[in-house]
């Protein structure tokens, strides 16, 4: 018995290897982004040229680069990134040869940490398969390649956002106590860096908050469970909030002025009208597209010169199986938390992604308009689309386990 359990043990690991070898090979996709020593610099937050001196200066409120200085409690965020960076500097990385690293890292830690949620919440042989789709889908998808590929303090958010997800499903699921939450506090510390625009603390915060809900709705009876769950998520919030201390205090003396607007009005544009550019038709989210800048350009050139090939017939066609596959499990296994979940969290996704355009775009303008701080999602595609790919990924992944399985079945009879 303990023989045949040890065999079944070993069986399992060494599938999870290969998953994880195939995953790191996907990963080496990244190097054929690079041409020669040149960097990839590009958008708000470039690639610093300066790796040392851009460390030191993240410690610092006042940031001299720009004439006598400025106040800048959003360069706080840095230190773990840009720590990062001046190291492999020092010990004698070149530019390229570091930001290659970084993307690899990056693009790989995406898909482990997606690969962990499924294997996690899916067991058996249906989750390894599914794990392994899952981190295709997450490492390859229409928001990743348009968003996150062009900011290298989003790139660590996209990456851990999995396993954030996943660690706290573990806490609330297994009852942990402190010292889980303890750990779990350190591991989302390392994305500190994408808090330069705090409205990604405040996606994955409405993520993890949403599961709690989500289990406290669906275990009413079981007060017990509720208790340590709620009495996990008020550790991890404690923890949270004393080790990103140093930059969230500076950050919050600033909140009015970063969401009050001011800075959008200068340049002639309300916080309402940039919020309507930057929402998208239904038809385009469902298939993860509908960034405002995709399809156009400026002054003859294109923003993305590959985007004509996203809107050829084939590859619109082939690009509505996304949806396809990520709202079938909830019609085969209604019952799966888990798919319940996700599946619950991308239709959210889509509702405000889709912003202003219908069906129902008098409610998101009415929220917009309303609410307080509403400044902070006046990009929808960017603030909810990490979720919805998040969402999506999983999905996908456990329909295409339902449909092995189904197959598999079919072949037997």
């Amino acid at each position: 018995m303990i023989a045949e359990k040890l065999k079944e043990h070993l069986k399992i690991c060494n599938g999870k290897a290969i998953d994880i070898l195939i995953i790191l090979l996907i990963g080496l996709l990244v190097l054929i982004w690079f041409n020669g020593n040149f960097i990839i610099s590009t958008e708000d937050f470039v690639f610093t040229t300066g790796p040392v001196h851009n460390f030191l200066r993240s410690f610092y409120m006042w940031d001299l680069s720009d004439g006598l200085g400025f106040r800048n409690s959003q360069i706080l965020t840095a230190p773990i990134y840009s720590g990062i960076v001046a190291f492999l500097n020092i010990v004698g990385g070149s530019l390229s040869s570091s930001e290659e690293f970084l993307f690899y890292i990056n693009y790989v830690l995406a898909g482990l940490a997606m690969y962990y949620l499924v294997t996690f919440t899916l067991k058996g042989d249906k989750g390894r398969i599914a794990g392994v789709v899952s981190s295709f889908a997450y490492m390859i998808n229409g928001f990743l390649l348009i968003y996150v590929l062009s900011i290298p303090f989003t790139k660590f958010f996209y990456a851990l956002f999995p396993l954030i997800i996943a660690l706290f499903v573990k806490g609330v699921n297994e009852k942990k106590g402190l010292r889980y939450a303890f750990l779990v506090g350190l591991v989302w510390l390392l994305i500190s860096a994408a808090y330069s625009n705090p409205v990604n603390a405040i996606t994955l915060w409405l993520v993890l908050l949403s599961y709690f809900l989500f289990e406290v709705l669906t275990n009413l009876r079981d007060k017990t469970k509720i208790w340590y769950a709620t009495r996990f998520t008020v550790y991890l919030g404690l923890i949270w909030g004393a080790l990103n201390s140093f930059w969230l205090i500076p950050e919050l003396s600033s909140i009015n002025y970063l969401y009050s607007g001011q800075s959008i009005a200068a340049i002639g544009q309300t916080d309402l009208s940039a919020f309507r550019l930057n929402s998208a038709s239904i038809l385009d989210i469902f298939r993860l597209q509908g960034f405002w800048a995709f399809n156009r350009s400026f002054q003859g050139d294109a923003y993305y010169p590959y985007a004509p090939i996203y809107s050829t017939t084939l590859f619109i066609f082939l690009s509505f199986l996304i949806p396809i596959l990520a709202f079938l499990p909830i019609l085969v296994k209604p019952r799966n938390k888990y798919i319940l979940f996700f599946t619950i969290l991308a239709v959210f996704g889509l509702f405000m992604i889709k912003g202003s355009y219908s069906p129902f775009g008098q409610i998101n303008d009415w929220i917009f308009s309303n609410i307080p701080f509403s400044r902070a999602i006046r990009e929808p595609f960017k603030v909810f689309g990490p979720l919805l790919a998040l969402s999506y990924a999983f999905l996908i992944g456990t329909a295409v386990s339902i449909i092995y399985s189904f197959i598999r079945k079919e072949v037997k009879k």
